[in-house]
């Protein structure tokens, strides 16, 4: 029987990520970079709750959070929403800012569907912001290792680093206007082997090479005209 969103929020123990505040905090600050975190936000692969919770209670923000594993809604801030990251139940510019963090690795069509829900849902300006494990990092690279020696195959429970350069290309693709690219450790997530990665590239290597890529790009104001 193939895996389900349950199965896999379960398997990977919820949001891991959720034992380094820091980390949260960091990301939060990064996303802020661009522009005040107002209006209406939706945290796709929202978990438990973790960046609302993180951004608490404010007048200037209101946040919707989503996503398939009704486990982990049932923990969360509300209002939440159970719903298909590549169809979601609201309707076309509903958002200022669209949030995803750690989500698109696990999404067997590499973000498209995901991609094109965002454009549609962002008004025009709206902001995305992206957490994605980085393949270029050692850890990444460790992980690619793994996954071939383990004959790992597609799926949602597929742990699918991203490059930068692929990342890019996806969100050019969807007219997306990149903004800011920051690299960030979260530190012990991985694993003992990435522990001592992670540490080590915070001390001694450039950034690019930390585990995680936080990213932030921004829908047209106005779309293109067509050519022809």
């Amino acid at each position: 029987m193939p895996p389900t969103w349950e199965h896999v929020w379960q398997k990977s123990h919820g949001d891991a990520w959720f034992e380094h505040p820091g980390f949260v905090f960091e990301v939060l600050e990064r996303f802020a970079r661009t522009g005040p975190l107002h209006g209406r936000l939706l945290d796709v692969g929202a978990g438990r709750g973790v960046l609302a919770r993180a951004l608490g209670t404010s007048s200037h923000l209101r946040i919707i959070g989503l996503d398939r594993a009704f486990t982990a809604l049932g923990s969360g801030p509300r209002p939440v929403v159970q719903g298909d990251c590549g169809r979601m139940p609201f309707a076309d510019g509903s958002f200022d800012i669209l949030t995803a963090v750690l989500l698109l690795e696990h999404l067997p069509d590499d973000g498209e569907a995901f991609m094109a829900e965002a454009a549609r849902l962002l008004v025009p300006g709206g902001r995305l912001c992206l957490v994605v494990p980085n393949a270029r990092s050692l850890v990444g690279v460790w992980l690619g290792l793994r996954r071939r020696l383990l004959r790992q195959t597609r799926g949602i429970d597929y742990h699918h680093p991203w490059s930068l350069p692929a990342l890019q290309a996806l969100l050019h693709r969807h007219r997306f206007r990149i903004e800011r690219v920051d690299f960030l450790s979260i530190g012990d997530y991985h694993g003992t082997f990435a522990r001592f990665a992670s540490r080590l590239v915070v001390r001694f290597g450039p950034a690019a090479w930390r585990e995680e890529i936080v990213l932030v790009a921004r829908r047209p104001a106005l779309e293109p005209p067509d050519e022809g």
